[in-house]
């Protein structure tokens, strides 16, 4: 800078200020500024507003540099950020962070609510096994320690030496078993003549209990015969032993003290 350009007033060259120049002159006029006063008091006001503004960008400089610090994005020299360009680099620094940091928090956001749903699906699957660990606790076991309830349908097979068994059965030749009066003819005259038609087969036969299903408690038994009964020959609930049948023990004690679990919660909460 030379030593003219550090005087506060010098010459000017008015044409090359070209409309800078006319405007202010024309503003002057219009606006009455005659006296050196005056105009020294316009220049001043502009001085104060300069000097406000230049303040303001220097605290908007230090503010950036502590948003950049507090973020942890590298900092440039204090000097370059109170230059207009180096502001700038501060501001879309900062924008990009809080343009990343909005980012992470909707995905945050959404791991969590996806965990909230996880966590809710988790609560709603453990509410039905205390549900069910009620119905244990309040069952009729059967003297049993820890059964399994299952369902069990007669079934007859045949094909026995009819010495080794307490009845018979007729079948036709397309397999079919005669009913209960067909079989009372067909024995009937059996017994008389001892001749078996030659469409029909007499052999021994056998009842046994036939598995179904396996449940938890007995109610969930008579719902599946309920529902499934129709399909099934002259249905029964037996309750079965599960001596050393760990994973089913396990399974039944962990749903068994959920419910008492429910229980001491609903004892621990306050009562209006």
């Amino acid at each position: 800078m030379s030593e003219i350009d550090m005087n506060t007033y010098q010459q000017r060259d008015m044409e090359a200020l070209g409309a800078h120049y006319q405007h202010h002159i024309a503003a002057m006029t219009e606006e009455g500024l005659y006296r050196k006063a005056d105009i020294a008091a316009e220049l001043a006001h502009r001085d104060w507003v300069i000097a406000e503004l230049t303040a303001a960008r220097h605290k908007l400089a230090s503010n950036a540099l502590m948003a950049m610090e507090g973020a942890g994005i590298p900092t440039p020299e204090r000097g370059f950020v109170t230059e207009p360009d180096g502001l700038r680099v501060c501001i879309k620094a900062l924008v990009a962070d809080r343009l990343f940091v909005r980012t992470e928090y909707r995905n945050l956001s959404s791991q969590f609510e996806a965990m909230q749903a996880r966590a809710e699906r988790a609560e709603a699957t453990l509410a039905k096994f205390a549900a069910i660990g009620k119905q244990i606790a309040e069952q009729d076991n059967r003297g049993t320690s820890r059964p399994i309830f299952l369902v069990q349908q007669k079934v007859t097979d045949s094909g026995y030496d009819e010495r080794y068994t307490d009845d018979v059965m007729w079948i036709d030749d397309d397999g079919s078993v005669a009913d209960t009066d067909e079989k009372e003819k067909l024995e009937a005259a059996f017994q008389e003549t001892g001749d078996i038609p030659d469409c029909w087969t007499r052999t021994g036969c056998r009842d046994r209990w036939e598995y179904v299903t396996a449940c938890f408690t007995e109610q969930a038994c008579k719902d599946h015969i309920a529902a499934n009964g129709h399909n099934l020959r002259e249905p029964r609930i037996y309750a079965d032993g599960s001596c050393r049948n760990f994973e089913f023990r396990e399974l039944w004690d962990l749903m068994v003290g959920l419910h008492r679990e429910a229980i001491e919660k609903q004892r621990d909460e306050p009562h209006p």
